[in-house]
């Protein structure tokens, strides 16, 4: 009898030593933070194989970066930029299908988001804290370049251009493909939950060790308040958050803000009675594209959301 007490002991042990290392191991936190893609990409990450999935992560966001940076000269997209009208370039998967549904979202939106507005951004300086105003001459010859319908995917991974000037800025999804991408890499670990952010775009999986109900709380920033100063806050479950907004990139001069949300139509920033548009939804990429598409279209850009199953939140 004796040794059979000792044995149901051991077992009792055995479990409580299990389950300590199950609930260790659920609740282990990660952090990590980089500069890459021109901001601020963090990670917070629950379970057993945080740091390796943190490296692998940013191993990921990195390379879609180095395929998409259009100031990177080595990048796909800089390939594209350099080539000549019907100058056939072969990309990516990873650049295709970005390209692909990139423009799709300039098609449905008429243009309010348009991938080729690089020559317009090139010349606004929201970065050096100089607030000059490019001339209404500069920004009418830099629209002559500008037209999505102007780059053509030929299947099996082959994009051309239909003017010489025409040039891609994936500025405004590279980051959102970046994020879905690195869920993916995610997923591929011994992980619980955890929260990816790269600068804007949220992504937030599996369970909150923090939450009540196990779902994340994502703060919608009050524009030109302290940050960290919530207009709201929502809960979301396995979803994306993403923000475009005019306090994030912008000068003032003469008393009137300039921000780098341009609108395509008119090469200046767009102008709106609200100050930010978040859009919450399945995809990052799509997420992503439909910000930027909305803030320049208007209330009217809700129904665009609702064709991409995106719940929008306007400020």
């Amino acid at each position: 009898m004796k040794k059979i007490r000792y044995v149901l002991i051991a077992l009792m042990i055995g479990c409580l030593i299990f389950c300590f290392w199950l609930i260790s191991n659920k609740n282990n936190k990660y952090e990590k933070q980089e500069f890459i893609m021109d901001t601020t990409c963090s990670i917070t990450l629950y379970g057993k194989e945080c740091e390796a999935a943190g490296n692998a992560i940013f191993d990921e966001i990195r390379r879609i970066d180095s395929l998409m940076n259009m100031h990177d000269e080595k990048s796909e997209i800089s390939r594209i930029n350099r080539a000549k009208a019907n100058e056939k370039i072969k990309v990516s998967n990873d650049t295709y299908y970005v390209l692909k549904t990139a423009l799709e979202i300039c098609r449905e939106s008429d243009g309010a988001f348009d991938i080729t507005i690089a020559p317009v951004t090139s010349l606004w300086d929201f970065k050096s804290g100089k607030a000059e105003i490019p001339s209404e001459e500069s920004i009418k010859n830099a629209l002559l370049c500008v037209g999505y319908y102007n780059i053509v995917l030929d299947g099996n991974n082959t994009v051309y251009k239909l003017k010489d000037e025409s040039c891609i800025d994936l500025g405004a999804a590279a980051k959102g493909y970046a994020g879905d991408k690195a869920l993916e890499v995610a997923k591929k670990y011994s992980l619980t939950g955890g929260i990816i952010d790269l600068g804007g775009n949220i992504l937030c999986f599996g369970e909150n060790p923090t939450g009540d109900n196990g779902k994340w709380k994502v703060g919608i920033q009050t524009p030109f308040k302290q940050t960290g100063t919530y207009e709201k806050i929502i809960e979301i479950d396995n979803k994306t958050v993403v923000t475009s907004g005019t306090y994030q990139r912008y000068f003032e001069k003469s008393g009137k803000i300039y921000h780098h949300i341009i609108d395509p139509e008119t090469g200046y920033p767009s102008r709106q009675k609200y100050n930010s548009v978040t859009i919450v939804a399945d995809s990052s990429l799509k997420a992503d594209c439909l910000a930027t598409a909305i803030f320049v279209m208007g209330e009217k850009g809700k129904n665009l959301a609702k064709k991409y199953n995106g719940d929008v939140y306007i400020e």
